[in-house]
């Protein structure tokens, strides 16, 4: 902690005492809310706080979360899937008793990965879009981080009107993303 302090203009956030339900949504809910009022973002949803952070943390600024103890694999690979840069997470977990650490290795999508990950979040995205995100986007190192943001950043602009997100709408927000300094 005190090394990230040095070189960077820091904000700590500890919610490594808060009281958690036991189901794991219900955890990651509960950290989410938390860490929205502590740093005054505002998500549409609790999960979007990450999101939020990127878009309205200054540029200049790091943000260490100390999470509450981690219990459950499925709950470290949710919050490695949503810290963005300039987030740095700590989280103690019973895991590491015998001394070996979770590791988990961030690695691109591969084809039909796409499709899998869409149709487990329950986003409606066209089918011909999810055959343009595999087709221009995976082979230039598209990881799920990457691939959630994305889509997280075009669902945030867009009418909810029901349907589903189109290639246009994908290729207009990653232009955007290009074109911004």
């Amino acid at each position: 902690m005190e090394w990230l302090r040095g070189g960077h203009d820091t904000v700590v956030v500890d919610l490594s005492g808060l009281a958690l339900p036991l189901a794991v949504r219900e955890r990651i809910d509960a950290v989410c809310v938390r860490l929205a009022e502590l740093t005054g973002v505002r998500p549409a949803e609790p999960r979007g706080v990450f999101d939020e952070i990127e878009v309205g943390w200054p540029e200049d600024r790091l943000l260490v979360v100390l999470l509450p103890p981690i219990e459950l694999p499925a709950e470290l690979a949710w919050y490695v899937g949503a810290v963005r840069e300039r987030v740095v997470v700590f989280a103690e977990s019973a895991h590491l008793d015998g001394g070996a650490a979770v590791t988990l290795r961030v690695r691109a999508l591969e084809p039909g990965e796409v499709g899998r990950y869409v149709a487990s979040r329950g986003v409606r995205v066209a089918d011909a879009a999810v055959a343009g995100i595999e087709r221009v986007y995976a082979p230039i190192g598209l990881t799920v981080g990457v691939l959630r943001r994305l889509l997280h950043e075009v669902w945030a602009r867009r009418d909810r009107d029901g349907t589903a997100i189109g290639l246009d709408e994908i290729a207009a927000v990653q232009r955007k993303r290009l074109l911004e300094p």
